[in-house]
């Protein structure tokens, strides 16, 4: 048994988050049984909007070496490739100017926690959607390909080593809360959620 899977942070972060990621779960279009181009190209850019807005300067912080900051950096850049199949231009979309907590490693586990874990869901949601979008990359979607899996439970590996205190642990749900709350807010304002 994978102990990371049950470290005391990750079930702090679930327990944190859970009715936040239920309640935009259930308001995503993209998440509907019959959604198609029509909703993945707004969610898409809306994704974009908030994600470009700090991913770059999320991951050129201080992290441990294993984690490969450097690989986990560019999602922004998967949503771009979408973006132009869907004959958007990520310059004629708003960004989101973020306020997210980036200074402390506990803060920004708990921001990367929510962005690593949409590459869970991304996957499953590619399966389903994959021939409603073909010929569409869903580059987004299917994140890091055959990696995902083990991406997250690296990612889990790092997080159960590196936020171990209790205020540590609180700090990392804030992040993640926040993380959550301001990528919703987003994607209301955008009438996406």
């Amino acid at each position: 048994m994978n102990t990371a899977h049950h470290s005391p942070a990750l079930q702090a972060l679930r327990a944190a988050t859970r009715q936040r990621h239920a309640a935009l779960d259930a308001t995503l279009p993209i998440a509907a049984e019959d959604a198609g181009k029509a909703e993945y190209a707004p969610y898409v850019a809306a994704m974009w909007g908030w994600l470009s807005g700090f991913e770059q300067h999320l991951w050129q912080q201080d992290w441990p070496a294993t984690i490969d900051a450097t690989a986990r950096d560019g999602k922004r850049c998967w949503l771009e490739a979408d973006l132009q199949a869907a004959g958007l231009d990520p310059a004629d979309l708003p960004r989101w100017q973020s306020t997210l907590p980036l200074d402390t490693v506990a803060h920004r586990y708990g921001v990367a926690y929510v962005i690593e874990g949409a590459q869970l869901g991304g996957s499953v949601l590619a399966r389903r959607l994959e021939s409603r979008l073909a010929p569409w990359p869903m580059r987004w979607l299917r994140g890091y390909g055959d990696a995902t899996g083990a991406n997250w439970r690296a990612f889990l590996e790092h997080l159960q080593r590196d936020v171990s205190t209790p205020l540590q642990i609180e700090a990392a749900a804030h992040g993640a809360c926040l993380a959550f709350d301001t990528l919703s807010s987003w994607f209301a304002a955008r009438g996406i959620a």
